[in-house]
Formats: structure tokens, C-alpha cells, sequence
């Protein structure tokens, strides 16, 4: 029955292409003078295959066919019809009908050249076809070498399947899925070396164990070579009729046999599709020639469309792989997760007490996770007999060490044999492709990778003429290649540390490493703000982390001991390395002093960038001056958030660069010299600025008279009232001449004038002060402005002391509405208008409004300032009387130890904040009964006010009385 089957499907089909044959046939004799040359040959195959098939039909007629040898001839049979089929194609697009226009029979013959190769080829297999039906008419036998044995199963994989494979089973379901719902082509897509290939492979022997009688075929899509090498072996495996023709277009014939439904199901692994030029671009090597014309046609062109087979691909593009795969998402994959990333290094680092939890971790995260980086380690260290804690000494023991193990090429035999298993050679060959496709890409990467690798903006990546659409193409490149990562769509870019590594190796064998940090220098000096005030805040902030990085390295600038000893302040008539930060009377209101024109700044993303490019080490002249320029106005910025110690030693190394460079008078020297001065309230700082400024500016210069107004500010804090008036009048009477009366700076010394006659008593004179700088900043920038509120809560201030707590309050409460439109409640300014009004509150005994107030202060503190800024700490001592007035000493004390803790970390032991809270404690004790420690507190206190103030201040002799009368309540 089955042998009958067998011949009556041959014959069926021979009638099939016997009937459509004639047609074509037919078709072309009708038209024999408008048939191009092209189709001239293939009108002999034709008929000679038309009468062949017809013999085969009559013997098999005649019972002289077996149903074994029935089924082989079908094959063949089916392989004509598919050839006739092609031809059919082009003769519509390529050959004269009967109605067809003069013009329309013209560019059709002139088309006909593009399909010259093709009919070639049709007539090529044709003929072998013929030679093979008539070779088995006469010898009833077929010649072994074109059996047709595509039937069979073949699995033309040459790696082996890893043993130690794990994870990913997401991604192969994904694959899976992806081919149920008929996506005949799915792409993987992901950074080199995080294991596409590898994933790959395990599928193939997944696919191979699941499609017994299935053929799964590997291509490798680099280059064209490789390419054509893995179909000529399909071919050569399949015994294809012409595989061994050097004059057979392999590539055609491969993919006729691929697009033939009756050849499934297959699977088809396209490795390494990573060059969109190779894959799409017009190749020279899959060119059609004819007539010395050349017709190129891309690669991609020979993958099947409409098969029933299946097509994974494997790229570093995304857009590739969009592309390959119909326009369907790749897959992306990422490293590994923590769990996977573990098992992986477990099972390829034998259990021999090479292995510890901490220490793995570490490795893991400094490998960032990716599959290749972590078996070259475990490679590593089993070739050489070594631990992961030698390895991690390696990885931590500087850039010459973790360049030699990035550059590790150890055998994998998971890997192809022609790639490098080197971390950075793979990585390498996506840098160089995108040099080569897209120099604009390459450009960008370069600038990152001498940046901070994280929270980089597209504004310090965009030239300033640059058009969008160039600009989003190239960051779209680098995405594709997985090499970069956007933070949800906010054109805040970053990369993985050892990508970036690579990337600075890879510019150093190019010898454009330092031209990249000279750039990278240039670009953030030119975002940082000059100065520290408020306004600038947000993007100082920002900013910082990115200057680093090109800060570390010391550009040619005197030791720093020589510098500080050359500068000449002096604490107590010693020169001092350090600045003496115990003995800074200095706070918030410091700080307050110096907010003007403070307004609303975009966020520039750019704080860890200042910390690369300070990193650098850069000697020319003008990248000293941009590395002083930044480190001037950051420690600005530092002294303004009270990190002293930091200010202190940018600023110190800013004069070192600006002394040698420009010389000890020059306005930009003297401007550090300056905020010198303001950090370490010294005297004799802010002098030699105002020398400088005189001898070089004169005195009625803007610098000049800012200086008298730090002098006034200094004067205001070590209690010189007279001094400090003087000067505030000095820069005051200069300021109104120029800039001018209603200018910032001179309302800025109107209202420090303000605050001083507040110091001294004289309220009226201070409230007119206020008034003056608050309908001056009004007018200037609006009733909202910042620097028009900060004046607004000094007058809530002020009333507050007049006794006129309704007045104060509403200050208080403008201020904060103002705060709230322009800054939001969560600012340092408004948070300090929260912490006056719950100080009024308690005055008018609103206990729970002002609980409510310091509360909410103290969460804006902690969330914008940190937990032990001294703001965040006054408040939690503010917390802590409030306490003590309700009645709740066991909170009251909690608040007044995390308030000490922290002042002896933040200021020291002797502050004047810290006695202050330390003075608080000490009373509670007493309160408490816990005389012991009440003791101890009054006894700290005694020794701080006796250091810092003498032994005949007020504050000195109230606490020996105290101490007098806390041993008179031992003795009773």
C-alpha cells in the first residue's frame, strides 16, 4: 500500500510540473523576439526537463519504479517545481506580456539584468537535475554523490554543550514562546561576553533533543567570509545538487533549500550579527555580475523569510537584531543576577577553600556580573593555583593589574576558536565598529569613560551646535550596543565599570587618552558654578562627584604644607597645617548671611564628573587654571554645607595653582585667598585680600568692598560689634556708589547691617535695615524672591525679639508661603523659617504646634542636609528643650545625646554648639537626680567655656555657681 502511495504522488507531481513547465514554455516561444538573453538558455533546459519527467512518468506507468525509489524521485521532482516556481517569479517581473506599452517592454528588458544570476542558477540546477533523471534511466540507479539526503537529521554545531550552564531559562522560554506564536526569527541582543552564544548553544542541544529527525545548522555572521563558509558547509552537509560547483552561487542555493516548507523543520543559528554594513549594506562579495554590470545584493538578503523554519540570532546591535528579526524586540540580555553570577564561580572554581561568601561577592560586583569576565577569573585562578583573594589584591592592586587580567585570553571551549576570550579584545572589537560607523558614537563613549561612569547628562555630552538628531542617533548607537544605560528616559546616561576601564585602555593604545580628560576637564570647568551661594547649590551638587576623577592627581602645584605655611594665618600665634574647627563660631546663620540672588537651577547631573576630571593629571597651564577655577568654587560650596575640612583643602591647593601660575596679586589669587578668609574666619586672610584688591582694583572696586563686608561678617562673630559696624558701613557706602543702591550685594550688606544692630540692640535701626533690603529685593526680583524671603524671616527674627509675636509669626508664615511657591518646604531656607516658627510657638507656649514644626524641620534637615549637619542638630536640641517643657525628660535626654554625639563630631568637642548642648544635658541630669552625671556635664562645660572664653566670661562664672551649687545638693 505504502509503495503505491509512493508512485502515485510521483506521478502527481510530475503531471504538476509538466502542465506548469509547458506553460512557461509556452509563454516564452509566444514572445520569442522581446525574450531578453537572460531567459534564452533556460527555453532549452525547459523542454528538455519536460521530456525527461515524461519518460520517468511512463516507466513508473509501467510498474518498472519501486516505491523506495519513488520516494527519491519525488524529491528531485519536488526540487524542479521549485526551480520552475522561481522562474515564474521573475518572468513577471522581467519578460513583455501581449498588452504591455513600448516603455513598459523596455524597462522590463533593462530589469531583466538583475535577475541574470538568478536565472543562471535556475538553469544550472536544472541541468543537473536532468543529468541526474537521465542517468537514472539509463543505469536504474542514482550516482551516490547527488543522493538526496537532506531528509536526514544533521546537527552542525562544533561546540561542545557547557556542563556548568546555568540560569537563563527565562531567556530559552522566551525563545520558545517567541517561535509557538509563529515569530520564525528571534534576536538576542546584549553587551559582549554576557553570553549570547552560549545560550545559543544550549538551545541547539535542547532543540536537537526534543526534533529527533530536525536539522540544526550554526552560521557565523562577522564578515562575509564567515558567513559564506557556514552555508557552503549546510550545502556540503545536505549534498545539495551543485554544492561542490565552484561556479554554484552557495549562498543561493542554501537559502532555496532553507525556503522550501518541505525541508522543515529546521533551526539556524546566526552568531555574532553584529555589523549593520555587513548585513545590510550593498556587498561586492554577494554581487551578481552581468555584462560587466555589477548588482549588489546585501547579506541578509540569503536568510529565509516565510519558512517553517527558525532563525536565532545572536548580536551586540539591538537595532541589528530588530532588523533580522522582522521588526520584532530582541531579547536583551543582561549580566547576571547575584545568584546566578555565585553558582557560576562555584562551579568553576573548584571547592578546594578557595572560596568565601564576602570575598565572591566582591569579585562578582568588581566583574560586573558578566559571564565572560567571571570564567576568565575562574580560569585564571585555576590555571594558577591561586585564591579569589589573590585575584581581588590583583583587581585592587591599581590600572596596570586589572589592565593585565582584562587582557587574560584563556582557552573556553564554549567560545568560537576565532574570537579572542579576552574582556577587553571583545569589548574591542564593538569599540572599533563603532569608530568606524558612527564617529560621533565614538566621540561620546570617550568623553564618558574619562568621566564618572554614572549619572552623566546629556549636557555635558552635547556640542553646543549640534543637532538633535545626530546627537540622539549616536547615544542610540551606544545603547544598541548595550554599552551604555539611560536612567529611564531622563538623558541621564552611565556605564558599567569595567566597560569603562576598557573603553580608557582602549584610548590609551589609540593615544588619546589625555587629549580626552584635557576635554573632559574643559567641559565641567565651564558647567561648575564660580561660587558656592545658594542659588548655586543644586548643581554644585550635582556637579561634585564628577570632579574628582580629574582632580586626584596633583598638576605640578607645591606641597600643601608649604602652601599653608606660606599664607600666614594664625590661631592663638601659631601658624596652624589645619584649621582650628573647634573654635569656629560660625553656623547657619554664617551661611544666611551669604544668600543672595538665590533662585531655582536646573539640576545638571554633573557632580561626579567634577570629581573625575580633578582626578587627571594634567600640567599645562590651562588646565591648572580650570582645576583652580573648579576647586575654588566647590570649596565654596563645601564650606557653605559645612564640610570645612574638604574646603579647606581645595581652596588650599587652588591658591598653590593660582600663586604659581598667575602670580600672588592677580584678582582670581586673591579671590581664593578670600574665601580663604570666610572658612577660616581669619583676620589676617580677609586682610591680605583687601591689600591685594586695593593695590590692584583700588579700594571702591566690587572686591574690595565684598571684602569689607567679610570683615564686617567676621568682626559680627567674634563679638567686635564696633569693628564689625564700621566695615559693614565701609562696604556699605562704596556698594551704593557701584554698583548702586538697590544692587544685590548692596542689599546683601544692608541686611547683614540688619542683623548686626539686632546683635547690638538696637532694634529699631536693624528693623529699618530689613525693611530698606526687603523693599529693595522686591523690587529688584519680586516679593518671592529668596533672597527677598531670607530678609523676611530676619524680620520675623527681629519681632520676635521686640516682643511682637503676632508680627513675627506672620513673617514667619509669609517666608515659608513664599519658600513653598518658589524652593519648596524641603529647602534649607524654608526648613530654617520652620524651625524659627515652632521657636515662637514655644514662646507661646503652642507646645504641640511647635513639636509639629521641629518635627518637620527636623525631617527636611535629615533628608537635605544629613543626620549630623549642624542645622539638623540644633533642631534636634531645640526637640530636647521642647521635651523638658512637656514633661518628657526620657525623650528630652534622647534628643540631647544624638545632639551632643554629633556637634563633637561635626564641630568637636570645644564648639560653642556643642557646650551649648552639652550645658542642656547637664541640667537635665541635675533635674533627673542623676547627680553623677550631671557632674561630669558641668565639669565638660566648665573646661569648653574656659578654653574658648576665658575664665571671667559670664557663661564661665554662671557655670562654676552652677557646679557650687550642684556639690552644696550632694552634701544635703
Amino acid at each position: 500500500m505504502a509503495e503505491a502511495v509512493a508512485i502515485l504522488g510521483l506521478v502527481s507531481s510530475i503531471i504538476q510540473i509538466v502542465e506548469f513547465g509547458s506553460e512557461v514554455v509556452s509563454r516564452l516561444n509566444e514572445f520569442q523576439s522581446s525574450v531578453p538573453k537572460t531567459f534564452r538558455d533556460i527555453k532549452i533546459q525547459l523542454p528538455l526537463l519536460i521530456d525527461t519527467l515524461k519518460q520517468t512518468q511512463r516507466q513508473a506507468d509501467a510498474g518498472k519504479v519501486s516505491g523506495e525509489t519513488a520516494k527519491v524521485l519525488k524529491d528531485v521532482v519536488d526540487g524542479c517545481l521549485l526551480q520552475v516556481r522561481l522562474l515564474e517569479d521573475i518572468l513577471v517581473k522581467a519578460v513583455p506580456a501581449r498588452g504591455d506599452s513600448n516603455w513598459k517592454r523596455r524597462f522590463k528588458a533593462f530589469s531583466s539584468f538583475a535577475h541574470d544570476g538568478t536565472v543562471q542558477q535556475i538553469t544550472a540546477t536544472l541541468e543537473r537535475y536532468v543529468q541526474t533523471l537521465t542517468y537514472y534511466q539509463a543505469t536504474q540507479q542514482f550516482k551516490p554523490v547527488l543522493e538526496i539526503s537532506h531528509r536526514k537529521a544533521c546537527f552542525m554545531v562544533k561546540f561542545d554543550r557547557d556542563p556548568d550552564f546555568i540560569g537563563r531559562e527565562e531567556v530559552i522560554e522566551g525563545i520558545t514562546e517567541r517561535f509557538k506564536m509563529r515569530q520564525h526569527r528571534v534576536a538576542i541582543a546584549g553587551i559582549g561576553g554576557v553570553g549570547k552564544s552560549q545560550i545559543a548553544i544550549e538551545y541547539c542541544y535542547r532543540y536537537r533533543d526534543s526534533h529527533t529527525e530536525a536539522k540544526v545548522f550554526w552560521v557565523h555572521a562577522s564578515n562575509y567570509a564567515r558567513f559564506e563558509e557556514g552555508y557552503k558547509d549546510i550545502a556540503r552537509e545536505l549534498a545539495l545538487p551543485g554544492f561542490d560547483d565552484p561556479d554554484v552561487n552557495t549562498l543561493q542555493l542554501v537559502l532555496r533549500w532553507l525556503s522550501d516548507d518541505v525541508n522543515s523543520p529546521w533551526l539556524l543559528v546566526l552568531d555574532n550579527a553584529d555589523d549593520m554594513e555587513i548585513l545590510f549594506g550593498s556587498n561586492p562579495h554577494t554581487s551578481l555580475q552581468q555584462n560587466g554590470r555589477e548588482l549588489a545584493t546585501a547579506l541578509a538578503s540569503h536568510l529565509p523569510r516565510g519558512s517553517s523554519g527558525s532563525i536565532i540570532i545572536t548580536t551586540r546591535d539591538t537595532r541589528v537584531g530588530e532588523v533580522l528579526a522582522n521588526r520584532q524586540k530582541p531579547i536583551l540580555l543582561l549580566p547576571f543576577t547575584t545568584a546566578d553570577a555565585e553558582r557560576l564561580l562555584r562551579r568553576k572554581v573548584p571547592e578546594n577553600g578557595k572560596l568565601d561568601k564576602a570575598e565572591s561577592i566582591e569579585l562578582l560586583e568588581a566583574l560586573s556580573y558578566l559571564p565572560l569576565a567571571i570564567t576568565q577569573a575562574a580560569a585564571f585562578i585555576n590555571e594558577n593555583d591561586t585564591t579569589i583573594t589573590e585575584y581581588l589584591e590583583m583587581l585592587r592592586g591599581g590600572n596596570s593589574d586589572t589592565e593585565d587580567i582584562l587582557k587574560e585570553d584563556l582557552l573556553d571551549p564554549s567560545r568560537d576558536p576565532e574570537l579572542s576570550n579576552s574582556v577587553f579584545q571583545t569589548w574591542k572589537l564593538s569599540f572599533d565598529q563603532i569608530r568606524k560607523q558612527k564617529p560621533r558614537a565614538a566621540e561620546i563613549l570617550s568623553l564618558m569613560a574619562v568621566l564618572d561612569r554614572q549619572a552623566i547628562s546629556d549636557s555635558l555630552l552635547r556640542n553646543g551646535n549640534e543637532r538633535k538628531i545626530e546627537f540622539v542617533t549616536a547615544i542610540g548607537m551606544l545603547k544598541a550596543f548595550s554599552l551604555i544605560t539611560e536612567e529611564k528616559k531622563s538623558a541621564i546616561f552611565g556605564m558599567h565599570r569595567l566597560v569603562q576601564f576598557s573603553i580608557q585602555m582602549w584610548l590609551g593604545l589609540r593615544g588619546e587618552l589625555v587629549m580626552w580628560q584635557e576635554k573632559a576637564l574643559e567641559i565641567v570647568s565651564n558647567c561648575c558654578p564660580p561660587n558656592g551661594k545658594y542659588e548655586n547649590w543644586a548643581t554644585w551638587k550635582a556637579i561634585s562627584p564628577h570632579v574628582r576623577p580629574v582632580a586626584f592627581h596633583r598638576c605640578n602645584a607645591s606641597p600643601l604644607h608649604q602652601c599653608i605655611v606660606s599664607l600666614g594665618y594664625k590661631d592663638r600665634g601659631r601658624t596652624q597645617t589645619f584649621f582650628p574647627f573647634p573654635f569656629f563660631p560660625f553656623v547657619l546663620q554664617l551661611l544666611y548671611a551669604r544668600f543672595i540672588r538665590m533662585q531655582r537651577v536646573e539640576n545638571l547631573s554633573i557632580t561626579p564628573h567634577v570629581q573625575a576630571v580633578l582626578g587627571y593629571d594634567l600640567r599645562t597651564e590651562s588646565c591648572l587654571l580650570q582645576r583652580a577655577g573648579i576647586l575654588n568654587g566647590e570649596g565654596w560650596y563645601n564650606r557653605e554645607q559645612e564640610q570645612y575640612e574638604v574646603a579647606h583643602d581645595k581652596l588650599i591647593e587652588a591658591l598653590a595653582i593660582r600663586e604659581k601660575v598667575l602670580g600672588p596679586d592677580h584678582e582670581l589669587t586673591l579671590d581664593t585667598v578670600y574665601n580663604l578668609g570666610r572658612l577660616a574666619e581669619s583676620e589676617a586672610m580677609y586682610k591680605r585680600a583687601l591689600s591685594g584688591y586695593e593695590k590692584t582694583l583700588g579700594p571702591d572696586h566690587t572686591p574690595a568692598l565684598e571684602t569689607f563686608n567679610g570683615l564686617g561678617i567676621l568682626y559680627r562673630h567674634q563679638g567686635k560689634l564696633t569693628e564689625a559696624e564700621a566695615m559693614y558701613k565701609r562696604a556699605l557706602a562704596g556698594l551704593e556708589k557701584t554698583p548702586g543702591p538697590d544692587h544685590t550685594l548692596t542689599l546683601e550688606t544692608v541686611n547683614g547691617l540688619g542683623s548686626l544692630y539686632r546683635h547690638q540692640g538696637k532694634l529699631a535701626e536693624a528693623e529699618t535695615m530689613y525693611k530698606r533690603a526687603l523693599a529693595g529685593h522686591e523690587k529688584r526680583l519680586g516679593p518671592d524672591c529668596t533672597s527677598a524671603l531670607s530678609t523676611i524671616n530676619n524680620l520675623g527674627i527681629l519681632y520676635g525679639r521686640q516682643g511682637k509675636l503676632d508680627e513675627a509669626e506672620a513673617m514667619y508664615k509669609r517666608a515659608l508661603t513664599g519658600y513653598e511657591k518658589t524652593l519648596g518646604l524641603d529647602h534649607t531656607p524654608a526648613l530654617e523659617t520652620v524651625n524659627n516658627l515652632g521657636n515662637l510657638y514655644s514662646r507661646q507656649n503652642k507646645l504641640n504646634e511647635a513639636e509639629a514644626m521641629y518635627k518637620q524641620a527636623l525631617i527636611g534637615y535629615e533628608k537635605t542636609l544629613g543626620l549630623d549637619h549642624t542645622s539638623t542638630l540644633k533642631t534636634v536640641n531645640n526637640l530636647g528643650i521642647l521635651y523638658v517643657r512637656q514633661g518628657k525628660l526620657g525623650e528630652a535626654e534622647a534628643m540631647y545625646k544624638r545632639a551632643l554625639t554629633g556637634h563633637e563630631k561635626t564641630l568637636g568637642r570645644d564648639h560653642m554648639s556643642t557646650l551649648k548642648t552639652a550645658r542642656n544635658l547637664s541640667i537635665l541630669y541635675k533635674r533627673q537626680g542623676k547627680l553623677g552625671e550631671a557632674e561630669a556635664m558641668y565639669k565638660q562645660v566648665l573646661e569648653g567655656y574656659e578654653k574658648v572664653l576665658g575664665p571671667n566670661h559670664n557663661l564661665t562664672l554662671n557655670m562654676v555657681n552652677k557646679l557650687s551649687t550642684l556639690y552644696k545638693d550632694y552634701k544635703s
